[in-house]
């Protein structure tokens, strides 16, 4: 076996090991039979495109190179929202993409009046008006990686395996924070104010009130009002900030053993994971909105003005949803003009509230104090 093969052979395990650790990440399973899975699979593409370009017309060599793109095409679909499984709480409205760039969606209209002893006829004839959701979905991609020639055969090939989970992991991040940013309301009867105790802020200047459990118990009132209905189990949370959680977990009512039950609060390990009924998520994608009298969301990636406000979201996710569109992975082995393997990727993604009335959701702004 010469140099390159040897090498080939390093780089195709060295690959199906970072595989295997993402696929069985928090699972607690064994990564050793998938990355055998990996390897064989790996090997086997090598092998089929070794021949390709022997014996075939380029037209199919380019074939079977594409079939070998396609393993990371799926690998990034298998692994998107790996640091971010409550998305897929959402509807997955996917079905509904259109040309991988519009989701269609049917939304119906007002339901007709019912009346009790009717005595009044002929029984009056109204329209129901449907107005269908429509909107493009983005693309997110990220910037060309590239793997200069020398780094390939002097640093070995961990900087090579490394490369595609920094490209998951970045799509995932930036997607996630895209999803939530579109949950959050813009109705004043959907955005709740914070009550508590004056303290420092952690976003901005000055002082806000801190978050409460009365906080989040006056939002699930709005939201039970809004979607008609008690419990949803397993589709109600409560997404906050790390800051915020700390705010809510040290309120007196759940640090109390007499009180801490009449509040669903439940506590695991240490840590808060429901209140009111409402799951506990914390997350590093969380929104900003400024400090009018009808608080307005913030572009992500806008510089945090001094009065700026941290955010809670209360969400049935029942009433809001995801759609993917095409995923691709690029790449341009021994590229001329970069002198190595330039390498990027590209996902197109959309989500949205279910309905134009904003039901389903409910934000916690943090109010100055």
């Amino acid at each position: 076996m010469n140099f390159k093969s040897i090498l080939k052979v390093s780089f195709n395990l060295m690959i199906a090991l970072i595989l295997a650790v993402f696929t069985v990440q928090d699972t607690g399973a064994s990564a050793l039979p998938y990355a055998a899975g990996y390897f064989a699979v790996l090997s086997a593409l090598n092998v089929v495109t070794l021949f390709a370009q022997k014996v075939l017309p380029i037209d199919q060599v380019k074939f079977y190179m594409a079939v070998q793109t396609e393993v990371w095409e799926n690998f990034i679909a298998e692994n998107l929202f790996k640091a971010y499984e409550w998305i897929r709480r959402a509807k997955d409205r996917t079905a509904f993409v259109i040309n991988n760039k519009v989701v269609h969606i049917p939304q119906a209209g007002a339901p007709p009046t019912v009346r009790k002893n009717r005595d009044v006829y002929p029984i009056p004839l109204v329209k129901r008006n449907d107005l269908d959701v429509t909107y493009a979905i983005d693309e997110f991609s990220t910037d060309s990686v590239l793997i200069p020639d020398a780094d390939k055969v002097e640093l070995s090939y961990d900087k090579i395996a490394s490369v595609f989970g920094d490209h998951v992991g970045a799509i995932n991040r930036e997607a996630a924070r895209d999803l939530l940013w579109r949950w959050y309301p813009s109705q004043a009867s959907n955005i709740k104010r914070t009550t508590g105790a004056s303290t420092a802020a952690h976003l901005g200047t000055g002082n806000r009130k801190k978050f409460t459990v009365a906080d989040v118990a006056t939002a699930k009132t709005e939201l039970i009002k809004q979607t008609k209905r008690e419990m949803n189990p397993g589709k109600r949370a409560l997404i906050l900030s790390e800051d915020m959680y700390n705010q809510l977990k040290s309120d007196t009512v759940l640090t109390d053993k007499d009180t801490v039950d009449s509040v669903g609060g439940v506590w695991k390990d240490g840590d808060l994971v429901k209140v009111h009924g409402f799951d506990i998520i914390r997350t590093d994608v969380t929104g900003v909105y400024d400090n009018t009298a009808t608080p307005v969301l913030q572009d992500p990636g806008d510089v945090i003005a001094s009065a700026d406000n941290d955010v809670a979201l209360l969400v049935d996710f029942d009433f809001v949803h995801f759609a993917m569109g095409e995923i691709k992975f690029f790449e341009s082995i021994n590229d001329v003009h970069y002198q190595g393997d330039v390498y990027n990727a590209l996902v197109r993604l959309g989500g949205r509230k279910e309905r134009s009335d904003e039901v389903g959701v409910v934000a916690i702004v943090q109010d100055a104090a």
